[in-house]
């Protein structure tokens, strides 16, 4: 997050509006760091809620242009939301529109190029209408705009761009300029078959990761939901719930001392990718042993049992 307001480099005292502003964590950013007036837009009326004891202005809807009609900014901020929308060119021209001429898009989406690439299970998730690599994000972007700055950070890919005066509003072939990227999934098979080897489904299992990934193994049954003790997840919106269709309870670390959770000798599942090695260590400082933990990038590896 703070990567992504540094690479924003917004003027001072400029009008900014974030699309999918969820809590409002990233507008507070933004706002200290470049003292910009700064407002939302966002469908999910229980984070609009949240990020409203900011004293933003949040409009609880999806964005459309017709939302704007007598206002302009100088700057659109989205992060993690144009994977998510069905029509990304006609979505960057209504942007386009809200733009002053002069205006700059920032936004960050999932570099789904290279989490195909690397054979990251939870990469294909149905919430997802696009992957994007660089290639196809700035071409899908230069319709519309120019002075393309794209920085890639680990699974992320960021891009910072100006409107162009004259705006392509010819949408007769929405998608001609997007080269989508068709994965391969071999190398996925191959990971899946390992890990429910490794698993021999019979391990009481605790999945550290309430996410797409968790998700999948339970969707390929390589991880049974009657295994699964619960799931233990950082985020505490998360909390109380359940995992999608699942009766699997999402839980804090807390969970790690109560024996009426977690039974002994159980094995944690990293559900994570770029904090895997933290994790790891975290467990062997913190969880009662004996246990196991079971990673899965570059591919699926049981270490050693914590005694």
């Amino acid at each position: 997050m703070q990567a992504f307001a540094d690479f924003a480099l917004i003027e001072k005292n400029s009008n900014v509006l974030e699309i999918g502003c969820f809590d409002g964590t990233m507008m507070q950013l933004l706002r200290d760091k470049y003292q910009c007036s700064i407002q939302g837009c966002d469908p999910c009326s229980w984070v609009v809620d949240a990020a409203r004891k900011g004293n933003f202005h949040i409009k609880c809807c999806y964005f459309s242009s017709l939302l704007y009609k007598n206002q302009t900014f100088q700057t659109v901020v989205l992060r993690n939301v144009l994977e998510h929308v069905e029509n990304p060119k006609q979505f960057l021209l209504d942007i386009a529109q809200v733009l002053d001429a002069n205006g700059v898009i920032v936004l960050a989406v999932p570099n789904g190029e290279q989490r195909i690439v690397d054979g990251i299970l939870g990469s294909i998730v149905p919430e997802h209408f696009w992957y994007f690599g660089v290639l196809s994000l700035t071409r899908l972007l230069d319709c519309d705009y120019h002075q393309i700055t794209v920085a890639e950070l680990p699974g992320l890919i960021m891009v910072k761009a100006k409107r162009k005066t004259s705006l392509d509003t010819n949408l007769a072939d929405p998608y001609r300029s997007l080269l989508t990227v068709r994965p391969t999934t071999s190398k996925q098979r191959e990971q899946l078959t390992t890990i429910r080897e490794l698993l021999n489904g019979k391990d009481k299992v605790c999945l550290f990761g309430a996410n797409t990934c968790s998700l999948e193994l339970l969707a390929c049954e390589v991880i049974r939901e009657s295994q699964i003790t619960c799931a233990i997840d950082d985020d505490p919106y998360k909390w109380g719930k359940v995992l999608v269709n699942t009766d699997i309870k999402v839980v804090s670390r807390d969970a790690l001392r109560d024996s009426s959770i977690l039974p002994l000798y159980t094995t944690f599942v990293v559900c994570s990718y770029y904090s895997q090695e933290t994790i790891r260590q975290y467990l062997v400082n913190e969880a009662v042993p004996p246990f196991r933990v079971l990673t899965l990038y570059p591919e699926a590896k049981m270490l050693e049992v914590y005694e």
